[in-house]
């Protein structure tokens, strides 16, 4: 929403009443009462608290900070120096009126001293006695005004501080270099848990470090006036309690930061498992992960009950630092053979009480609030020193593409030198600043690119293709040599395509412009070359269908020809496009070659890496990449005739071997030095097959092989869109009141009925006895000079005191631990049911989404709810304490009290409404901070490539702006509470005074001073009672978000199923044979308009390999995720689940993991999750580790493994990024290998690797599964001819074909095929195809023979 469209900003047009009584706010809070507030009805924010201003000013003062001290050896920069020149200005003010604030507070127990003494002091007049008890109103009220302007001012001024270094740290992350050790889960961290709650916490706290000792100077002496030498013992009690929580402070800074990184690693490894749930759910390793993620989650919780271990005494000890202290004060008062009197106990007792408050309650909270900022400081001075690559580019996304193209055709016109990249002798490297250890692309690298060059990039798995993309879009450092980006008068600019496409949540549209100006004669022309046509003309809303978060809502295909056309679109001199043929079938990636990259850019320059080796005769040169180094390139021709030696350094021991080999990849090459026909000829040899096909129908080309999704795109999962775009959610914010229930079941889930009513009992009971001794205390300063000298009353008074110590311990101690208790288990139950729930809620949900409940919202529940919770009920009790005492003392004050009751209670249903609505605005608005800066990291490389930095950075102020609004809203609404709260608690104090000074006859001076003492402490605890109850409501909110996610539905099945007698479903020993039988098998995805499988029965024999083809969205992977039970199917009429057995057993009959252990899955996207690469391949432990070398020996990797530092032990970065995406898959062929399972699917394994590595694969399919039915998804037709017994053919969801390759490829009347096969056989063109077909008749003849 516009910001113009929003409400204007109410605090810059209030009048000094307004703005004075917090009154501005007032119409947000009505208008809250009338309806449930949404996120559009929220003010604009005023020119100070605009995220732009403070983003920019913060950025500056930290570029000018870094670079004061550049010059200076071992000189850190200061980020406190940072914060005060921005913001110390204005903590001035705050600090002023909170020096005001301390002189009222001292001024009323002054002021009560005087209307106590009026009773004992018969000459003084009615008129003295209203005097002093209206001044004493008056100084009340001008107390909690001042109180509530200095609170919303330093509040404001931490939310500046915390909005500033999120949007820094943001920028930060723009220029890392995507090799930085940084993960999104703890930058995550930092932010939710590093920023919000120590800088909020610091704020209205932080400044009674200094407030705290000069409220205490001036208390001090005013009891020196009351008590003399007495008072020195109160202060010697004081001092005796003072090292205790300096004591805690420092040790809670140490806690403190070992409960972030314990926060940090929790939460990365959450980050992790969200992003490889998929790969979890198909392998059953839920089980090892969650433990794993528990195991964090404990050493988590022994630092969190620690701190509130530490809190819960520092509650305690504001509790009974009263008593205590007067304990001390008063009897050593009585020891010298003084009498006390109501207006020396009673002023004392005031006094005392603000020491209390400053000194046990603010100056404690100052301390460890300080101490999580100095733990937070350093966190973040650590990550803004990280080096950067580069700063941000605002590149040209705020030009139109014609003013683009016409600086472009300007520039090749004045351009001598046809020449845009130069390298010699050029070596790179990861890290920014190289050391010795640091990973070194040692290309040696001499070369040029021409503006209209297509440039070839190929190579094995892991041999540096990807990482020379990098290098060229400066991605890696130049340690050596010399690489030179020519140009004229524009920098150049360069467009990329990522291997793993990046898909950021948006419409298909907004991915495809990324900034640029829309230009419909372009666009159309991209959506073209790119064949995106027939998608968007299936989609619901076209181009403007809105796709999940990393694309979760389209295929692999898909994703790619996005990011494709995202790349065309850009008008750019370079077009940097890694891989992006591997996720499409031959057809679509010989379309996507002829008219994007040869077609569409053909005068641009473009390097281009790919495994799809048919191409490569089209290209002007090629690299070829080995082990790391170029073993030829130059002209096509040239490549294919040279040889070349390879020389590798191998770790022997002490020593250094140096080993010569020929490099091998280049043999596969030739095999692709005839070039691949023209799309002409493949589209007339294509239309001849459809027209042979089709006979009596009239089907073409375009019917068999559509534009790589067909007309199931609808409906599809893996393929479609609309289900998945259906399933998509936006995160619903709860309306009304949390509910009773969520506050049972939340102390029910941590602690029995017993230990609840065991607190309750020690709650009330603590209160008892502090009321019980306040009584006794009016007595004794009551009693006569005589009455005084027994030692009953102090005796009695001691007693009280300790029961008051003993009780509060206990009754702090149960409380906190009922909440941790409860804490943790919610923790427990909310993963859990992740971990149970299916697949399709991680596709619906955003990952920061996800991440945020376990990250804010279970930091409220451990940290702040504890504190606040028991804050509430504690200062509760001692209001209804208070109240009690004021009735007991002047009955006639009980009038007063329904009608200030009624006033406290409209004001809390006004506030609470809006207010708790607003929080949850504000709650819910901080996902998409968290979202954006996940998506930003996750596609780095391509932001900065595209020069698009500037653009995400005005997104991320978006997003804060959107979340600031509802924040500085919140923040505003706590103040108008409070102050009108104040208000009314000061109208009581008059009411109070007034009315015993007109009742002056039958008063006594030591029943008033208790009543008055009691009031003056309500003014504060009344006030606070309720913001701390609304507080806790407010994040009883958090609570309730993760109890949503504790009871999300689980899969359909439990994970085991066991029969009656206690027994496994499951046969000993299944599957055996591993057959493979659906029976009448239809498919349709929640929410899903009709069935993606229909029908199908199919009988795949034991040991079979079957290859299964078919355009994206025939069904393919569908077929997959009904064996594997990711969806549910059905069978039979009327339809019921079922359709699909192995070795006879029901798979609907046996439980999840029963199923998924007895199989192996190799994925289309590879994933490694951070730790160590023992625990990627066995994160069970259940194997030895000759068997898992044995793995990778089959897998090829044994060499690379055993080259890693750690060997098995190797560190594995988050998403594997210290791995190549092929070596990635290769790793996922080993944990298949490992799991030795009779049932083994390839679900387009190979499309990113090398034909070399397909072929190895293949090997390793046919050695090490023997015996085993594979099945396998593929997109090369080379993969699954000649190596796979049938093939199965899909289309729109049922079978059209499926036998042995050579009875669908034969030409005679023994052909068992309808033609789609052969058409798509024929497809590849005729080189390919006459190999194909010779493959799979040589494979019919020798198993024809074997079988003879």
């Amino acid at each position: 929403m516009a910001d113009d469209k929003r409400p204007p900003t109410a605090i810059e047009q209030a009048t000094i009443l307004s703005y004075i009584t917090f009154n501005w706010i007032q119409p947000m809070l009505l208008r809250g009462r009338k309806h449930t507030l949404v996120a559009e009805e929220l003010p604009r924010l005023s020119e100070k608290d605009k995220i732009q201003r403070i983003s920019d000013l913060m950025l500056c003062e930290w570029t000018r900070e870094v670079e004061s001290k550049r010059l200076i050896p071992d000189k850190k920069p200061s980020l406190y120096r940072v914060l005060w020149r921005c913001f110390g200005l204005y903590a001035c003010v705050p600090f002023i009126s909170g020096l005001l604030e301390s002189v009222c507070k001292v001024s009323e127990a002054v002021l009560l001293g005087y209307v106590i003494r009026f009773f004992d002091t018969p000459e003084m007049t009615i008129r003295e006695g209203m005097g002093y008890a209206i001044a004493l109103f008056l100084v009340t009220l001008f107390h909690g005004t001042v109180h509530h302007h200095n609170f919303f001012h330093v509040l404001r001024i931490g939310t500046w501080t915390r909005q500033g270094l999120i949007a820094l740290m943001y920028r930060k992350c723009l220029t890392l270099s995507t090799s930085s050790s940084i993960s999104t889960g703890t930058v995550i961290n930092l932010i939710s848990n590093g920023m919000y709650r120590p800088f909020e916490n610091c704020a209205p706290f932080g400044l009674y470090v200094i407030l705290g000792p000069l409220e205490m100077i001036a208390v001090m002496y005013f009891l020196w006036k009351e008590l003399n030498v007495a008072c020195l013992s109160g202060l010697l009690a004081l001092s005796l309690l003072m090292p205790i929580q300096l004591f805690f402070s420092r040790h809670f800074a140490t806690i403190r930061t070992r409960t972030v990184h314990a926060r940090d690693e929790r939460i990365r490894t959450l980050s992790d498992v969200f992003s490889g749930i998929e790969l979890l759910k198909l392998c059953a390793w839920e089980v090892p992960f969650q433990e794993k993620v528990m195991m964090l989650r404990s050493i988590e919780l022994k630092y969190i009950w620690k701190a509130n271990a530490m809190r819960a005494i520092n509650m305690s000890i504001y509790f009974f630092f009263q008593p205590l202290v007067a304990l001390f004060a008063f009897v050593t008062y009585w020891l010298q053979g003084k009498s006390l009197t109501p207006d020396k106990v009673f002023v004392s007792l005031t006094l005392f009480n603000i020491l209390r408050i400053s000194m046990t309650s603010y100056f404690p909270k100052a301390l460890e609030s300080m101490a999580e900022v100095r733990v937070s400081v350093k966190r973040i001075t650590d990550f803004l020193m990280l080096p950067e690559l580069r700063a941000i580019e605002n590149g040209s996304q705020n030009k139109t593409w014609a003013q683009n193209l016409k600086e472009n055709e300007k520039s090749m016109q004045d351009e001598f030198s046809d020449v845009l990249v130069e390298m010699k002798d050029a070596s790179f490297s990861w890290a920014i600043v190289a050391d010795e250890g640091d990973k070194i692309l040692e290309l040696n690298i001499t070369m040029s690119l021409r503006r209209d060059e297509l440039l070839a990039i190929v190579g094995p798995v892991g041999c540096g293709k990807s990482s020379l993309c990098m290098a060229l879009l400066q991605e890696m450092t130049l340690v050596s040599g010399s690489m030179d980006l020519v140009h004229s008068r524009h920098p150049i600019t360069m467009s990329y395509s990522a291997q793993s496409p990046w898909i950021f949540a948006g419409t298909i549209k907004s991915n495809i412009l990324f900034g640029s100006q829309f230009n419909q004669e372009r666009y159309s022309k991209v959506i073209k070359a790119c064949e995106l046509t027939r998608d968007l003309s299936l989609l619901p809303q076209g181009d403007e269908t809105i796709i999940g978060e990393k694309g979760v809502t389209l295929s692999g295909g898909q994703r790619a020809r996005v990011s494709l056309a995202r790349a065309a679109y850009r008008e750019s001199d370079i077009y940097i496009l890694d891989d992006p043929l591997s996720a499409v079938d031959p057809k679509v990636g010989r379309a996507l070659f002829d008219n994007c990259i040869n077609g569409l850019l053909k005068a641009k320059a473009r390097v281009l890496v790919t495994h799809q080796l048919q191409y490569i005769k089209d290209c002007e040169n090629v690299i070829v990449l080995e082990r790391g180094r170029i073993t030829h390139m130059g002209h096509v021709d040239g490549v294919m005739k040279e040889e070349t030696e390879l020389k590798q350094e191998v770790q022997d021991g002490d020593s250094v071997k140096s080993t010569r080999s020929c490099a091998r990849f280049v043999d596969v090459l030739r095999e692709f030095a005839t070039k691949a026909p023209r799309a002409s000829e493949e589209d007339g040899r294509l239309s001849n097959d459809a027209e042979i096909i089709t006979q009596n129908k009239a089907l073409d080309a375009e019917r068999i092989w559509g534009n790589e999704d067909g007309d199931r795109v609808k409906k599809d999962d893996d393929d479609g869109v609309s289900i998945m775009e259906k399933s998509l959610t936006t995160e619903e914010v709860a309306e009304g009141e949390t509910s009773l229930e969520v506050y049972i079941d939340f102390f029910r889930i941590g602690s029995p009925w017993s230990k609840l009513i065991l607190t309750a009992i020690c709650l009330t009971t603590a209160q008892g006895i502090m009321v019980g001794g306040d009584f006794l205390l009016s007595k004794w300063s009551g009693q006569g000079v005589a009455e005084q000298t027994h030692p009953y009353y102090p005796t009695a008074f001691g007693l009280y005191c300790l029961g008051t110590v003993i009780m509060t311990i206990a009754r702090s101690y149960l409380f906190f631990d009922c909440v941790t208790s409860s804490s943790r288990n919610m923790f427990r139950a909310m993963l859990d049911a992740l971990m149970h729930t299916s697949i399709t809620f991680f596709h619906a949900n955003p990952h920061g989404r996800i991440l945020n409940r376990f990250s804010k919202d279970m930091a409220n529940c451990d940290e702040l709810l504890p504190y606040v919770f028991f804050d509430t009920i504690q200062i509760g009790f001692m209001l209804l304490g208070s109240v009690v005492t004021v009735c007991v003392v002047n009955p006639w004050i009980v009038i007063a009290i329904p009608f200030i009751l009624t006033g406290f209670v409209a004001l809390r249903v006004l506030y609470i409404r809006s207010s708790r609505q607003v929080k949850r605005i504000d709650s819910q608005s901080r996902s998409p901070i968290y979202s954006h800066l996940s998506e930003t990291l996750d596609g780095l490389s391509s932001v900065r490539a595209f020069g698009v930095s500037g653009m995400f950075m005005d997104k991320h102020i978006r997003t804060q702006e959107d979340n600031g609004r509802a924040f500085f809203t919140y923040l505003a609404m706590a103040r108008w509470l409070g102050y009108r709260l104040d208000a009314v608690s000061a109208l009581f104090l008059g009411i109070t005074a007034i009315a015993c000074v007109a009742a002056r006859d039958s008063q006594e001076a030591a029943r008033v001073g208790l009543a008055m003492s009691s009031v003056i402490s309500i003014s504060g605890e009344l006030q606070w009672a309720i913001r701390m109850s609304v507080e806790a409501a407010i994040l009883m909110v958090s609570v309730e978000r993760m109890m949503e996610y504790s009871h999300i539905d689980p899969e359909p099945s439990p994970r085991h199923i066991h029969n009656p007698d206690g027994s496994s479903a499951v046969p000993n020993g299944w599957p055996q044979e591993a057959k493979v039988t659906f029976t009448d098998m239809s498919l349709t995805y929640p929410r899903g308009e009709g069935p993606v499988l229909k029908n199908i029965s199919l009988d795949f024999k034991a040991g079979e390999k079957i290859g299964i083809v078919g355009r994206t969205g025939a069904g393919k992977s569908s077929l997959i995720g009904a064996l594997f039970r990711l969806v549910d199917t059905t069978t039979g009429n009327p339809p019921h689940h079922g359709g699909i057995s192995i070795d006879g057993v029901d798979i609907f009959k046996i439980g999840m993991h029963d199923l998924r252990e007895k199989m192996a899955i190799i994925p289309q996207e590879p994933f490694l999750f951070r730790g160590t690469l023992r625990f990627n391949l066995d994160p069970t432990s259940q194997h030895q580790d000759a068997d898992i070398w044995a793995a990778l020996e089959a897998a090829e990797l044994k060499r690379l493994v055993e080259g890693l530092e750690g060997g098995l032990d190797a560190t594995v970065d988050d998403n594997g990024k210290n791995f190549s995406i092929g070596e990635q898959q290769l790793l996922s062929l080993a944990r298949a290998v490992l799991r030795r399972a009779k049932i083994i699917v390839m679900d387009e394994a190979t499309a990113n690797v090398d034909l070399q590595s397909d072929r190895m694969i293949q090997k390793a399919i046919h050695s090490q599964f023997k015996g085993t039915t594979v099945f396998t998804i593929a997109h090369r037709l080379n993969t699954v001819i000649g190596d796979y017994d049938r093939i199965l053919v899909l289309d729109q969801g049922k079978v059209v074909e499926f036998g042995k390759p050579w009875e669908l490829l034969r030409e005679d009347e023994d052909c068992k095929g309808s033609g789609w096969f052969k058409a798509m056989v024929a497809g590849t063109g005729p080189e390919n195809e006459a190999k194909l077909r010779q493959v799979a008749e040589e494979q019919w003849l020798s198993h024809r023979s074997g079988c003879i």
